[in-house]
């Protein structure tokens, strides 16, 4: 990839709007702790075991953790970036990538790998 390509598409990417710049986020299940936390107030546990599951409460034993992809955002982004590669070729300061070594010689590269 020349240099003149790269910094075109350097720019692209720093160009990418503050809110597609993460397309991730982490959501937390508190469903299983707060069971435990009722099943804790139940009578008929001894006190060892409340003090144990209470520990694992507290430990975040119950907690399940997730990464979600926001399809959305994802969606937007790749539109963001299919609408600014087209406006710079059409400009003619990005060339066709088909035509370009460093390209042909990545896909080899790839092809082989398989």
């Amino acid at each position: 990839m020349d240099k003149s390509t790269k910094r075109i598409l350097d720019k692209i990417t720093a160009g990418i709007p503050k809110h597609l710049q993460n397309v991730m986020h982490d959501v937390t299940d508190y469903a299983e702790e707060e069971i435990m936390r009722q099943a804790v107030k139940d009578k008929w546990l001894s006190s060892k075991k409340r003090l144990g599951i209470e520990r694992l409460i507290e430990s975040g034993a119950f907690r399940r953790k997730e990464t979600i992809e926001d399809q959305d955002k994802i969606k937007e982004l790749d539109l963001y970036f299919e609408t600014m590669i087209r406006k710079y070729r059409k400009q003619g300061l990005l060339p066709d990538p088909e035509n370009d070594p460093w390209f042909r010689a990545r896909m080899a590269k790839m092809a082989a790998k398989k």
